[in-house]
């Protein structure tokens, strides 16, 4: 996915007031990150990554230190309860490995383990070099890998944020239980507007009409398979998206049987175009790969 830049912007504004130059800079390394990130496939997983990072960096967009005394992170030390659920080993681990990037990773076997994971070269490794943490490019990886894996609670972005719900409110379990998870929530609901506002459709298919007729031919033997009524409706639903200069495709299939349900996959075009026209049509439910019309 890739996102224009003015338009982010103009959007930000709308949703969260005025910007410094830090927060902007901040702003554009992490869309820079997140242009040529195969991982994130879902906008609104983007969404909840950067409103973490808003609540986590003290709506700096840098990554950031764990502030604190010295004798603060003695707490962290090895010998004490939390030092070996980190992993702390040596005297001085609480220090050396406190919180950093964006979502504050902490503790020696936490350094270790990410820098394995994301296959850091030597001069990279984070346990040599924790403060590696806090170059934006290794903290926006560190984040991404660890919210698409589970890697810092067990709980995942797919969990909460997939085909069936977007849970920002319980998604706050991939870093920190509930702590501050409304606060999070709003942040996110304001992000996905923000980047379905600025998001850049470089998705268009050009398709031969060979590709046409044998995608039609599919469409046609999945919707011959459904309830009359609803296959009439997904057919209608299929002429809208690629009338005018829409260009939006769906490929379909695994079609219940004399049912209302179909699955699909976007062939080409606006993902979002081919929900909003559902519910235009009044289909009962329409997601990333499912369309369900209601019953006659």
């Amino acid at each position: 996915m890739k996102f224009n830049r003015q338009a982010f912007f103009d959007s930000y504004r709308k949703y969260f007031g005025n910007l410094n130059q830090n927060q902007i800079s901040g702003l554009e390394k992490l869309l820079d990150s997140a242009d040529i990130d195969p991982t994130i496939t879902d906008l609104r997983w983007l969404a909840y990554m950067l409103a973490t990072v808003k609540h986590e960096c003290a709506d700096t967009y840098q990554p950031i230190q764990e502030r604190g005394q010295k004798s603060y992170f003695d707490k962290y030390e090895t010998g004490t309860a939390i030092g070996a659920r980190l992993g702390n080993t040596d005297q001085g681990d609480g220090y050396l490995f406190r919180g950093r990037g964006y979502v504050q990773i902490t503790g020696r076997a936490n350094y270790k383990k990410l820098s394995a994971s994301l296959a850091l070269p030597a001069s990279d490794d984070l346990v040599a070099n924790p403060e590696g943490a806090l170059s934006p490019d290794v903290a926006y990886k560190i984040m991404s890998y660890g919210m698409v894996n589970g890697s810092f609670t067990g709980k995942k972005l797919k969990d909460y944020i997939n085909s069936s719900q977007a849970d920002y409110k319980q998604a706050r379990r991939i870093i920190n239980a509930l702590d501050q998870a409304d606060k999070i929530k709003g942040y996110a609901d304001k992000f996905e507007s923000i980047l379905k506002e600025s998001l850049i459709n470089d998705n268009k298919k050009i398709m031969t009409e060979e590709e046409k007729k044998k995608l039609f031919e599919n469409n046609i033997s999945e919707i011959d398979k459904m309830y009359i009524s609803a296959g009439s409706m997904v057919k209608n639903l299929i002429m809208e998206l690629e009338r005018d200069n829409r260009n939006t495709f769906i490929k379909l299939h695994d079609a219940v049987v004399n049912g209302h349900l179909i699955r699909y996959d976007l062939i080409g075009g606006d993902a979002d175009l081919v929900v909003r026209i559902a519910n235009a049509l009044g289909f009962k439910n329409a997601t990333s790969e499912l369309l369900e019309v209601r019953d006659a």
